[in-house]
């Protein structure tokens, strides 16, 4: 058996060093703007560390507003019927939506992916739970997932986890990845496994469903955090594989949803919740991140790397499968 984190030392080392370099240069950068501030130039170095990283966030936080107010100009002009957020709230998720980034991308990523293992047959979890795989998005590897993690743990629900590699490959390339992590999380119990997926991830799911012939006696559903369903506007400066496949109207969405279309008797028995936020300042407008089918969730407050953070979100989430798996049960089925 693999191991539960199914690393590839080589890429992920790779992403993780280029992470850490991303912090230290930020900092350093800020260092040295403080040093030749003519009224900083005195300070030490140990003041002006603590002061550079403030000013790293705050230029994140302000960075995070300017997305988020493109975005809400881009769905206005494409006329998205997703109502806007007031300016108090836009601020409040630019703020957590900095302070998830900073701690994702330069620590969690980068150094505590490996915190939580995923769950193993005959671990102390509770197998009469459904199990989830956790499959992260863009250019990230399964330490998005830390927070969340930590809360399942804590709960001893059972989860399995990918990294999607290459990082900058195409989407169909990850499908025997969720093929292993299914396969693993069917072996944590009796109830069938959900896809918790965020971004990218989502797409990843729904074309490991749509290759699978048995998807829907395998899993019971499928979960999305802020996926572009019908791409993102953001993806035009992409220039990968995955990124341009992410692109509106995309040869490949446009197959995917040929080749779902072709199954929708199959498909039509996997359930679907498909999470989507008015800050969403990644995948935008609002309304990509919906599905025709199935229930689609609309959260205020949080941006794109945060909703796969958001306790709250998450509590939300495994009650909505816990009271799924009831009426099914309920049902007989």
């Amino acid at each position: 058996m693999q191991p539960a984190t199914n690393p590839t030392r080589s890429a992920r080392s790779a992403l993780a060093l280029r992470e850490r370099w991303m912090l230290l240069c930020g900092v350093l950068f800020f260092v040295l703007l403080l040093r030749l501030w003519p009224r900083t130039a005195d300070l030490s170095l140990w003041l002006l560390l603590p002061v550079a990283a403030l000013l790293l966030l705050a230029v994140l936080a302000l960075s995070q507003v300017l997305l988020m107010l493109l975005a809400r100009s881009i769905s206005r002009r494409w006329a998205d019927p997703t109502p806007a957020v007031a300016w108090p709230g836009l601020w409040g998720a630019a703020l957590r939506e900095a302070r998830a980034c900073l701690r994702v991308f330069t620590y969690e990523q980068a150094m505590r992916w490996r915190d939580y293992p995923d769950s193993l047959p005959g671990g102390s979890h509770d197998s009469t739970k459904s199990p989830l795989v956790l499959i992260h998005g863009y250019v990230c590897n399964r330490g998005i997932w830390r927070r969340w993690m930590r809360e399942l743990s804590e709960q001893r629900w059972p989860y399995a986890s990918v990294n999607l590699e290459p990082v900058f490959g195409s989407i169909d390339a990850y499908i025997p990845l969720v093929e292993e992590a299914v396969t693993r999380a069917q072996a944590l119990g009796d109830a069938k496994p959900w896809l918790v997926c965020h971004s990218m991830g989502g797409l990843v799911a729904r074309a490991w469903a749509a290759a699978t012939p048995d998807a829907e006696q395998r899993i019971a559903g499928i979960v999305t955090l802020g996926t572009p369903h019908r791409g993102t506007w953001l993806s035009r400066l992409a220039r990968t594989p995955n990124g341009r496949q992410m692109h509106p109207d995309s040869p490949w969405l446009q197959a995917l949803q040929q080749r779902e279309t072709e199954q929708s008797e199959r498909l039509s028995e996997l359930a679907r919740l498909s999470v989507h936020a008015q800050t969403d300042q990644i995948v935008f407008p609002p309304a990509t991140a919906t599905l025709a089918t199935g229930q689609n969730w609309l959260v205020a407050g949080v941006g794109h790397v945060a909703m796969a953070r958001d306790p709250r979100l998450l509590a939300r989430i495994l009650t909505w499968i816990e009271t799924r798996r009831g009426a099914k049960a309920a049902e007989g089925v």
